[in-house]
């Protein structure tokens, strides 16, 4: 049987919008797809950052461990010199008190007093300067301790 015009442009509507149907669900799909992958991403993005923050908050544990056994390394360093400081105003008492050598005496008061100095110091050291505040405590630790060796028998 024949089609008529009127049927074939209804088949052929019905064919146009079966195809255009078909291309709206189609690109519903790639847009749900799309949306898919961005939730995906948000998602990814996210526990991204969770796992920089956690990262962030072991370092700064890591770093409050450092500081803390720095302090404490810093506090037995300064322990240690106050005792050799100690040791040594024991010997510049016992050489002070027998010296008739006022000048002895203002070398060694000066050379305790330095030593006192380089103590405070060292109660202020940063991880960059505990070296060179350690070397000129030892070097006027070492001073105090030769002028008494010097005036120890006079």
């Amino acid at each position: 049987m024949p089609m008529t015009t009127s049927t074939t442009i209804f088949a052929v509507t019905a064919a146009l919008l079966i195809s255009a149907a078909s291309c709206q669900n189609a690109q519903v799909k790639d847009e749900a797809e799309d949306v898919k992958d961005a939730r995906e991403d948000v998602k990814d993005e996210k526990q991204d950052v969770k796992d920089e923050k956690k990262e962030v908050k072991e370092e700064k544990q890591e770093v409050k461990e450092q500081e803390a056994e720095y302090a404490k390394d810093l506090a037995d360093r300064v322990a240690k010199a106050e005792e050799r400081y100690a040791e040594l105003g024991l010997r510049a008492n016992k050489v002070t008190v027998g010296a008739t050598d006022t000048a002895a005496e203002k070398e060694i008061e000066s050379a305790r007093d330095k030593a006192k100095a380089e103590i405070d110091d060292l109660r202020k050291a940063t991880p960059t300067s505990l070296d060179s505040d350690l070397e000129q405590l030892e070097d006027a630790m070492d001073k105090y301790d030769d002028l008494l060796d010097k005036y120890e028998g006079v």
